[in-house]
């Protein structure tokens, strides 16, 4: 039985190939944010609190004028595929059973339209992508996902650039899963470029060309 995510880390290696179990265990350069990252939620803790009188409670909030079920978020990582027969199509159908958002990694290896017929009409849905530097690219995606029904816009500016990666694992990985292609971008593999020189003229340009809302993702400072 699996009772944590804990489980989940003993029991997958028997079941992974060693390229996917490296990509999702390991992280990039002296790997201090993944120790980081374990050590911040592991300082949380819960206060319970008794004789409140709760009978009913509810974790509902408005997000972007969207009522959500759940307050998380299914942050926008790609190759789903890989780890679990049903890839992102399997996390779209758990975020939607729970209430919670799914966003869909413009990289994925299934395809946005997939994803939305994959979930009941009132799934929340939103739709990431980065600003490549051929912007035909990037009104393709957001037009698309205007028209499957996504709600929001994701754009990641904390891109990933070239750096050495500790584990040569994780970049062989990448190499083995881009002959599938890329399904929610419309060009040869060569020319998915990411600008690496954005800027908020970038960020203004993007919500311009839409009427969704647009969310920036990786703004640190």
């Amino acid at each position: 039985m699996m009772n944590d995510i804990e489980d989940f880390e003993r029991c997958a290696p028997a079941l992974l190939d060693p390229l996917s179990r490296d990509y999702i265990w390991s992280g990039t350069g002296s790997q201090k944010t993944l120790v980081e990252n374990k050590e911040a939620y592991n300082r949380i803790w819960i206060k319970k609190r008794v004789l409140r009188g709760i009978g009913n409670y509810s974790l509902e909030v408005t997000v972007l004028g969207q009522k959500i079920d759940l307050p998380i978020g299914i942050a926008p990582s790609a190759g789903h595929s890989v780890f679990h027969p049903e890839g992102e199509r399997g996390t779209a159908r758990g975020a939607s059973s729970m209430g919670a958002i799914m966003i869909l990694n413009s990289l994925s290896l299934t395809s946005l339209e997939d994803i939305a017929a994959s979930v009941p009409a009132g799934a929340v849905k939103w739709m990431q992508t980065y600003i490549y530097s051929k912007r035909d690219l990037v009104i393709d995606i957001v037009r698309r996902a205007e028209k499957a029904g996504y709600s929001a816009l994701v754009v990641t500016v904390d891109e990933p650039y070239e750096y050495e990666i500790r584990c040569n694992s994780r970049s062989r990985f990448f190499e083995k899963e881009v002959v599938h292609g890329f399904p929610n971008i419309r060009a040869a593999v060569e020319d998915i470029i990411i600008n690496s020189s954005d800027t908020f003229d970038d960020i203004a340009w993007l919500v311009n060309i839409t009427t969704l809302p647009v969310v920036v993702k990786g703004i640190m400072t």
